[in-house]
């Protein structure tokens, strides 16, 4: 799976919390002001799980936690949440966690890799 960020909210990226929010372009403008909006480029829907990389352009990261709906919901809103070092407190079914604290150098046209090679 491979999408491409399209839009950077004004408040998606915040100084001290570990966590990047992305949906689809279907997201209200108020969403659009905290999230990342990325478009699927391409519709190969895999399973991910425990052990497996995302990348944010050259920037790659390995998944330590999967909510329970991840793809659900990824494929239906283009939605996920990204913790970065901890898992959050309360299971959130769209919540992937990635094992590196330090959140990726985010910029519009960025390609994002599900299952990275």
């Amino acid at each position: 799976m491979k999408a491409q960020i399209i839009e950077i909210g004004p408040k998606a990226i915040g100084d001290n919390e570990a966590i990047l929010i992305f949906f689809n372009e279907t997201a209200t403008e108020l969403l659009k002001e905290y999230t990342i909006i990325q478009r699927f480029v391409d519709d190969n829907w895999e399973e991910l799980v425990i052990g497996d990389k995302i990348s944010f352009g050259e920037q790659v990261y390995t998944i330590t936690h999967l909510g329970k709906n991840v793809l659900d919901q990824l494929r239906d809103l283009g939605h996920v949440s990204f913790f970065f070092g901890e898992a959050p407190k309360e299971e959130l079914i769209n919540a992937i966690t990635l094992k590196e604290e330090k959140l990726p150098e985010i910029s519009q046209g960025m390609n994002i890799t599900y299952k990275a090679g």
